[in-house]
């Protein structure tokens, strides 16, 4: 079963972490441009109650940011959408889990395994 803001249960009734995909509207026009069926969009990943996301934001810097989830500055929310449970807990999950995915997804190398011995 899938709870779009909570979590998810599997068959024997575990708990599980949802991710959740963020969409945002650019501007203002793709609310007339929906009804034709296009638009231009941002997005960001929910999980664990932090929203991820990467380029043009507020901040000096640019790069992946963190924002409260369906609050990114500058864009206007446009909805949620389910993507998968995760068993991981915010404890499992850390910063060094994320850049080595990406990292495999980007190159098919992971990161030096040290980085993330003691995580």
């Amino acid at each position: 079963a899938i709870d779009i803001y909570g979590c998810c249960r599997d068959g024997e009734g575990n708990s599980e972490t949802q991710v959740v995909l963020n969409v945002y509207d650019l501007y203002p026009i793709n609310h007339y441009m929906s009804w034709f069926g296009f638009g231009i969009f941002h997005s960001g990943l929910e999980i664990h109650v932090k929203e991820y996301g990467f380029g043009a934001h507020d901040f000096p810097v640019s790069g992946v940011f963190e924002v409260e989830p369906r609050s990114c500055p500058s864009f206007i929310f446009r909805c949620s959408v389910p993507i998968v449970c995760i068993k991981m807990s915010p404890s499992e999950y850390r910063s060094n889990h994320f850049t080595d995915d990406i990292s495999w997804r980007l190159t098919g190398k992971h990161i030096p395994g040290w980085v993330n011995r003691l995580a």
